[in-house]
């Protein structure tokens, strides 16, 4: 993802804790963020890279948030599964 991507949804962020919160428009947002227990855009996807570094260490099925993050439109996580197709996250069933 570009900085200035990030940066966009750095400003949404913001906007939203301001809006939760009730801050004014040129309040500093960092403690309410803290306050709130909310991540900023770009710790939470580093947050996101290491629990799908995590579940692929150790073979667990990744979660669509994270295949979402890694490329994946929201219109194809979205869509409906066709029969005999596995759904994303979902671990096939192993040969007994």
């Amino acid at each position: 993802m570009s900085q200035s991507n990030i940066a966009k949804l750095q400003a949404v962020q913001n906007f939203a804790c301001r809006i939760v919160s009730g801050a004014q428009k040129y309040d500093h947002v960092t403690h309410i963020l803290r306050q709130l227990n909310w991540l900023q855009v770009k710790q939470h996807l580093y947050y996101c890279d290491s629990i799908m570094a995590f579940k692929l260490s150790i073979s667990l099925p990744l979660s669509t948030c994270l295949i979402k993050h890694i490329g994946e439109t929201a219109r194809e996580t979205d869509k409906e599964t066709s029969p005999g197709t596995i759904p994303h996250g979902t671990p096939a069933s192993k040969p007994t």
